[in-house]
């Protein structure tokens, strides 16, 4: 593992003691408290459990080991996480797997106080599981982009996911943008745009959510064709077969 200064752009190597065995493929998500958790992957000897995962704490350069339980879910890597919502859990989503993951166990949430795992309650129509997506969180929303695994007339390569409520979470296909002005003190709102001006903070919001939406689309769109074209000529360079007189 390195670390990169972005202050004197110096790199060093982190501990070793405790570290994971080596992997990739796996997810890894900073936490509030400094901590940068590593779950599952694949290694030498294939995918790896997930009934263990490590974390790094940044401040201290040392590593921990924490088993989990609970609802675990089988071994796999190439999946994505995120931070939960009430900053207290991981989500993850898909992945491969040595048996292709069935809708039913392509998500799970891990309660980072327990270390504990559960398949939360879902609503909506649930998605075919993917590998090789990425994942980020927008207001109430976990987006799911393009990928590996599913079929474009089942599924969009753009999936919402509705994690508001703890109890329940809901895919689903509308987007309410998060309000540019609630996320701003009233202090920094100049004064035509402050809350008593309700027509002014509505066609802020209009505005912002479409130039988010725009935004988000084109990122994810020129992310996700890259990510798909890497992995196409990495496989095509691992399925290569030489023959005589032709190398």
């Amino acid at each position: 593992m390195h670390i990169l200064d972005t202050i004197n752009l110096s790199w060093k190597k982190a501990s070793s003691i405790g570290a994971p065995s080596e992997r990739d493929g796996y997810g890894a998500v900073f936490l509030p408290n400094k901590k940068i958790i590593y779950i599952g992957g694949y290694g030498p000897n294939g995918f790896l459990p997930l009934n263990e995962v490590f974390l790094y704490d940044t401040i201290n350069n040392s590593w921990e080991r924490k088993e989990t339980d609970g609802i675990v879910p089988t071994p796999r890597a190439t999946f994505s996480a995120i931070l939960g919502l009430d900053r207290q859990s991981v989500i993850i989503f898909g992945g491969d797997s040595a048996t292709p993951l069935s809708r039913e166990i392509a998500l799970y949430v891990l309660n980072l106080n327990k270390f504990r795992w559960r398949v939360p309650g879902i609503s909506g129509k649930i998605p075919a599981s993917r590998s090789f997506h990425r994942t980020l969180l927008i207001g109430n929303y976990m987006v799911v982009t393009f990928g590996l695994g599913y079929m474009r007339e089942d599924d969009n390569d753009i999936l919402l996911l509705d994690i508001s409520n703890n109890d329940e979470y809901a895919w689903t296909t509308s987007f309410v943008p998060p309000s540019l002005t609630s996320q701003l003190p009233t202090s920094q709102l100049p004064t035509s745009q402050s809350p008593t001006h309700p027509s002014s903070h509505s066609n802020i919001n209009t505005i912002g959510g479409i130039s988010i939406g725009v935004i988000c689309g084109i990122a994810l769109t020129v992310g996700g064709f890259f990510l798909y074209k890497q992995y196409k000529n990495r496989k095509e360079r691992s399925t290569a077969i030489s023959t005589p007189g032709n190398e």
